[in-house]
């Protein structure tokens, strides 16, 4: 935590250059990451009440700061991705499993999305796909957190023990499942539920590419534009081809 680190005894009589190296030396990438944007935050609302005139409170001033730091992380993880020539095709899962893929949209201009997911045997039936709309959300990984939950709800009201849970959000798959310590991040109490209903299941959490997540990801978008919760037991029109093309078995 930053106060452990950078506000420790031998910190607080430094000059500011030197406080910052400091502060480099001893706090892990993602900390010093949060910690620059939060410094970032800082100067610019310092700007904004100087020649602006106008004053935000502190907790908003944090929010915005780490949703600007999610959506680089998110969209950097995703550039990364993109760099791969070959696509990955959707595979099934082993037989006695369920496989359940979940996707997240997210628009920046409305702060709203929609969220999917999709249940599949391992004959590559589609057993269920569901989805809604979402809004104030502050990046595009709340919109994968929240289909993540939306996911795992389904699974728990309706036992789809053992499965495999895929997305295409690396970053949501490493925090759901590498994580050491409780998520200090401004969406750490949604990832420390997710993770606290993960433990002692069968369950897996895996990524894969956006083409192998390709169901999910339209589920998400129809959802976002839809005033009520979807929930259907076979293709609709607006997934025929896609669930032809990514879930019939070769």
């Amino acid at each position: 935590m930053f106060n452990q680190a950078c506000y420790s005894q031998a910190a607080l009589s430094l000059d500011i250059v030197s406080w910052l190296r400091f502060c480099m030396d001893n706090l892990a990438n993602s900390r010093l990451e949060e910690l620059f944007y939060l410094l970032w935050g800082v100067w610019k609302e310092r700007n904004n009440r100087i020649w602006e005139s106008k004053r935000s409170q502190a907790g908003d001033v944090i929010i915005n700061s780490m949703a600007r730091l999610s959506e680089y992380r998110f969209h950097n993880t995703k550039a990364g991705r993109s760099h791969s020539v070959r696509a990955q095709k959707w595979e099934c899962p082993p037989i006695g499993f369920l496989k359940i893929n979940f996707d997240g949209s997210f628009n920046l201009s409305t702060r709203k999305g929609g969220i999917g997911f999709v249940v599949c045997d391992s004959e590559g039936r589609m057993l269920a796909r569901g989805g809604r709309s979402v809004a104030n959300l502050i990046s595009p990984e709340h919109a994968e957190v929240l289909a993540c939950k939306l996911a795992l709800n389904y699974i728990e009201e309706n036992s789809c023990f053992p499965a495999i849970v895929e997305t295409d959000a690396l970053m949501v798959q490493r925090q759901l499942t590498t994580a050491v310590e409780p998520n200090a991040f401004v969406l750490g109490r949604l990832y420390d539920d997710l993770v606290e209903f993960l433990e002692g299941r069968a369950l897996k959490v895996v990524h894969v590419k956006r083409s192998a997540n390709n169901v999910a990801h339209l589920i998400a978008n129809h959802a976002a534009s839809s005033s009520q919760e979807l929930l259907f037991f076979s293709a609709p029109p607006f997934l025929s081809a896609a669930v032809a093309a990514e879930l019939s078995i070769v």
